[in-house]
């Protein structure tokens, strides 16, 4: 049986790259971006090599939008095995510029969809008896950056 991956927060950097590699492994994958048009192209691309690629244009801040997204993924290719929440967003300025709208902007995509995602993939995981939930992050979370606050 194929595994499925989630991959929320595709961009043309490594969440396609993700994408890429699951596929080569033999995963279907579900591509979860707000840029409708971007990972429409990208599964494109990887469903011509024979595995199933899903775009599902998601905010993942909203948990509706969430909600539906998930259903359709469990509907098309089953429940998922893997996620991986890569979405972000930048909020750019040091502790005393940095508004609390920008900050909270930050953490609703890096926090709180990464949260709304993993609720919805755990009660299929914990069925399954086992699957991997992964977040990625920017280097400024590990080394810190002046101005990337809401990333360090």
């Amino acid at each position: 049986m194929e595994k499925v991956a989630v991959i929320a927060g595709v961009g043309p950097g490594l969440g396609a790259a993700l994408a890429r590699k699951f596929v080569e492994e033999g995963c279907n994958v579900a591509l979860l971006s707000r840029s409708s048009a971007y990972i429409k192209n990208l599964s494109a691309k990887l469903t011509a090599s024979g595995s199933t690629a899903i775009p599902i244009p998601t905010d993942i801040t909203d948990a509706e939008q969430v909600a539906q997204s998930f259903g359709r993924i469990r509907e098309e290719l089953g429940d998922p095995d893997i996620l991986v929440n890569h979405a972000g967003t930048p909020a750019w300025g040091s502790f005393a510029n940095l508004t609390p709208e920008a900050f909270e902007g930050a953490w609703r995509v890096c926090t709180l969809g990464g949260f709304l995602c993993s609720k919805q993939v755990a009660p299929g995981m914990l069925k399954k008896g086992g699957g991997c939930i992964l977040f990625t992050g920017a280097t400024s979370a590990v080394r810190g950056r002046a101005d990337a606050l809401a990333f360090s």
